[in-house]
């Protein structure tokens, strides 16, 4: 069965209505809107979902995705999806409550897919970049088994791509740094080639996470 807004907005007091249109008109400025009706609620996404619409009979709960936890009075409900995705239920009561800080919220909302798409792009070119810079110097190293550069790359390639794609309570460039040097160790132990090898995967993970944003 197809839903459609006015399904949700049918037997509602009028500004609920008000707000509902406040809001979308709101969020067109972002750019391009997708509207997904539901059974129970309206899903908002661009490429895609931020939000979900869940009107009331004369208020409006609006739920609002993020990566972190937000700590305003203004939120009655925080459910944690997972590890780094937070939804926020805001009550919304009349179209001004669609205010500055609400739209900062959702245009970061809306930012944030987007931001975890280019980062896994980014994380497959870091990765490809480093891992044939890493394997380039193990053809001229002395040990008997060169196929172990199809390990080396594998792991250079798995540290430009996990730094790009995991979340740390720690700066960029250490955390960068940190995975090189963890995933580097299993090369160095191969190799037996300390030195050389551990230190390019932690001066090259610093590099990689100084590029994360």
């Amino acid at each position: 069965m197809e839903y459609s807004e006015v399904d949700h907005l049918k037997d509602k007091v009028k500004i609920v209505t008000d707000i509902y249109e406040k809001l979308i008109a709101e969020l067109q400025k972002f750019g391009q809107l997708k509207i997904e009706p539901k059974k129970t609620s309206i899903h908002i996404g661009n490429r895609f979902g931020f939000a979900g619409v869940y009107t009331r009979k004369d208020f409006i709960n609006l739920e609002v995705h993020l990566n972190y936890k937000l700590t305003s009075d203004r939120v009655t409900k925080v459910e944690q999806a997972s590890a780094n995705r937070f939804h926020h239920t805001i009550k919304l009561t009349k179209p001004k409550d669609i205010d500055k800080e609400l739209l900062a919220w959702l245009k970061e909302a809306t930012n944030l897919k987007n931001r975890q798409m280019n980062n896994i792009v980014k994380g497959l070119i870091a990765g490809t970049i480093f891992g044939i810079v890493s394997i380039i110097p193990m053809f001229f190293m002395t040990f008997e088994d060169k196929t172990k550069a199809t390990a080396s790359f594998i792991s250079r390639f798995a540290i430009g791509f996990v730094i790009f794609n995991m979340e740390l309570p720690i700066p960029n460039w250490l955390k960068g740094g940190f995975v090189g040097l963890i995933l580097s160790l299993p090369d160095a132990i191969i190799t037996k080639k300390y030195a050389p090898i551990l230190g390019l995967g932690l001066i090259g993970g610093i590099v990689c996470g100084l590029f994360v944003r």
